[in-house]
């Protein structure tokens, strides 16, 4: 009896060992998931920008073509009067002369200030295609994360739930992602804190590649830090996440866990 008591609880032990695997499989496969829909929402937000480009591309150049036949019809104009000039007699000189002076006061008066309206406008547009956006000078943001303790499963997203800093609105707290708004120098920082017992890495990324990271021991509440100064294209993205295989818990108590971000200067 005692013996198949003891065969009973090592089954139970076996089976237990095999369904925490099992949970832990589980977790991985959830934060891979997350990360591929996080992926996945940002490209979603970069080709709907695309698109939006592309289409005031086609209006600005549908307008190009509108001041084009627009400036073709004065110079048609312009060219009749000419003629209409030419055609007269020399016995009517003195008409002549009056139509004369009548055309050049009409020509100065519409033709010349409409050319140069349209050239104007054409000169503007022609700028807006060549001529870059305006530099964003202004770029500071600061979250935090509160209000309990969060398990990271591999390389998710550290979701920082308060942002309290967002000048320039760069920082996108749908997705906990930094997006450049201008190139330049950026200060960038992070700081971690893990749950008495366990380890933490965390790593800062731009586009999906290390720049910095951050790891607290597991002996007690830990502390850590990082800031870098970094060049950053317009168009990158930073944020935050777990560094490793994930199975870390950081801790949400009083805004330990936070990430910073201020353009020092544009280039």
């Amino acid at each position: 009896m005692k013996q198949k008591l003891d065969s009973t609880i090592e089954e139970n032990h076996l089976l237990r060992e095999r369904v925490d695997v099992q949970s832990k499989d589980i977790k991985a496969l959830i934060g891979k998931m997350k990360v591929v829909l996080e992926t996945n929402a940002h490209l979603t937000e970069r080709l709907d920008t695309v698109s939006e480009e592309n289409r005031d591309m086609k209006n600005i150049l549908i307008t190009l073509l509108e001041y084009k036949d627009a400036d073709v019809n004065v110079s048609n104009n312009n060219e009749q009067n000419e003629n209409k000039m030419v055609s007269f007699s020399s016995v009517n000189e003195p008409v002549l002369f009056r139509e004369d002076e009548k055309n050049k006061h009409a020509n100065t008066q519409g033709g010349k200030i409409l050319s140069t309206k349209h050239m104007k406008g054409k000169r503007l547009l022609l700028n807006s295609l060549t001529t870059e956006s305006p530099v964003i000078s202004r770029v500071a943001f600061s979250a935090k994360l509160i209000g309990g303790h969060i398990q990271l499963g591999q390389h998710q997203t550290v979701g920082y739930n308060t942002v309290y800093t967002n000048i320039g609105n760069a920082y996108d707290s749908r997705f906990n992602h930094f997006i450049v708004p201008s190139k330049g120098v950026y200060l960038l920082s992070i700081t971690g804190m893990n749950v008495s017992g366990q380890h933490v890495y965390l790593e800062m990324v731009k586009n999906g590649n290390q720049i910095a990271i951050v790891y607290c021991g597991d002996s007690g509440n830990n502390m850590g830090s990082q800031t870098i100064a970094e060049v950053l294209e317009k168009g990158d993205v930073v944020w935050v996440r777990d560094a490793y295989d994930g199975y870390e818990t950081i801790n949400g108590n009083d805004g330990y866990n936070t990430f910073t971000g201020v353009l020092l200067f544009a280039i």
